[in-house]
């Protein structure tokens, strides 16, 4: 019985023999480590998975990819676990059809330190992907196409739109790629849109991706033609929230859209107004910020001395009581209000109400720590992804705390 194990082993071994520098026993230790750690996520991937996706099919084709590629191993156990849950989200596998999980060198260093690089994995949704959740989801067909320059297109506009499309003849060389077009068609037929982008409009789609030397921009350029114009006629046809999500994590994940590859040149904000002087002065001298005071008023001089009660007789000499001016009521005390602290970003607040529901279902001690290592792992991917920021992740973290603790 003992010698299966061990033959199983064996046979694991050369998954591993491209992890630079790792010795196989230590490659098969960390994928041991890897596969057991997504077991124990097992419950809350089969929260987010769709009911056309078993949690089953997701573990294996998950492992199936590792194996596949061992070099995913070689990227933070962090960022492979948020590839894994972002995966999850959409609602798809990284089998190399519908997504992938790619590993990037990413310099991690802060600012006025020396490059620190460290390989973190990402999940990449993939056309065929899209247009499968778009059709599940909303029951939308999504066509795209690669136009090259042997084609025959003819795009035509106004009252009467409708695309022409007749590639070259087969066994004839189509030319470069040109542009790319999309086709978004309910499944009655009715055509809810056309998309269509040219060379120049996908290159500049290009140059705002993340990794624009990626497989998919050098090898498998086609793919990156059709997955550049589904996404964007996407934004413009009605979809629903969780394929709105789908795409927004795309583009968080892989795009920069800060337009930081253009130059934009800022008008400075004008100077504020200078601080009021502190309105201090020496013993004795005039205020000189302090308004001036109104003159007083003297009386007419009428030659006569004001009237004065005599004293009689016997009566004790008094001093005149000055009455004691009326003192100025005091204003209310005003309890200094506590710092706000930042918003919390966007879709946030109803992810943790989510997790809450998670949290109150869980049956024991494991599982609510499965939905506690959820949420952690779901912060952290923004993090990463550069989405929140410091303030916002303790926000995050420190609401979630509190939510927590009321179902405790």
């Amino acid at each position: 019985m003992s010698a299966a194990p061990q033959n199983e082993d064996k046979a694991d071994e050369g998954h591993y023999d491209g992890i630079p520098g790792a010795r196989k026993e230590g490659a098969l230790t960390i994928y041991k480590q890897f596969e057991a750690e997504l077991d124990e996520r097992a419950a809350s991937f089969a929260s987010m998975l769709p009911s056309t996706l078993s949690p089953a099919r997701f573990k294996n084709t998950v492992v199936a990819a590792v194996r596949q590629d061992p070099a995913i191993l070689q990227a933070t156990i962090r960022s492979v676990m948020g590839a894994v849950v972002r995966a999850a989200q959409d609602g798809l596998v990284p089998d190399g059809r519908e997504g992938h999980i790619a590993v990037y060198n990413v310099n991690v260093a802060k600012r006025g330190e020396r490059e620190r690089w460290e390989k973190r994995a990402q999940w990449n949704a993939m056309a065929f992907g899209l247009r499968k959740r778009l059709r599940e989801l909303d029951g939308i067909i999504a066509n795209a196409e690669v136009v090259h320059e042997a084609d025959h297109f003819v795009w035509h506009q106004g009252d009467e739109p409708r695309i022409e499309h007749e590639p070259a003849r087969l066994g004839t060389d189509r030319g470069k790629m040109i542009g790319a077009y999309c086709i978004y068609k309910r499944e009655d037929g009715t055509i809810l849109h056309r998309e269509v982008m040219d060379f120049t409009q996908i290159e500049k789609t290009r140059e705002q991706s993340k990794a624009k030397d990626s497989l998919m921009w050098t090898k498998f350029v086609s793919e990156g033609y059709r997955k550049s114009v589904l996404r964007r006629g996407v934004k413009t046809v009605p979809v629903s929230d969780q394929m709105r999500e789908i795409i927004q994590r795309d583009d968080e994940a892989n795009f920069d859209f800060d337009q930081r590859h253009e130059t934009v040149t800022l008008t400075p904000p004008p100077a504020p107004p200078p601080a009021p002087k502190p309105l201090t002065h020496a013993p004795g001298q005039t205020l000189q910020d302090a308004p001036p005071k109104a003159p007083e008023t003297v009386p007419a001089d009428t030659g006569q001395k004001p009237a004065q009660r005599r004293r009689k007789a016997g009566e004790p000499r008094t001093q005149e009581t000055v009455p004691e001016a009326t003192p100025e009521p005091e204003a209310p005390e005003i309890e200094p209000q506590a710092e706000a602290g930042p918003e919390l970003p966007a879709g946030w607040s109803a992810y943790l109400d989510q997790m809450v529901e998670e949290l109150k279902g869980a049956k024991d001690a494991h599982a609510q720590h499965e939905v506690h290592s959820t949420v952690e792992d779901a912060i952290q991917g923004d993090v990463e992804r550069g989405k929140i920021d410091g303030a916002q992740e303790e926000a995050l973290k420190a609401e979630w705390e509190k939510r927590a603790g009321q179902v405790n």
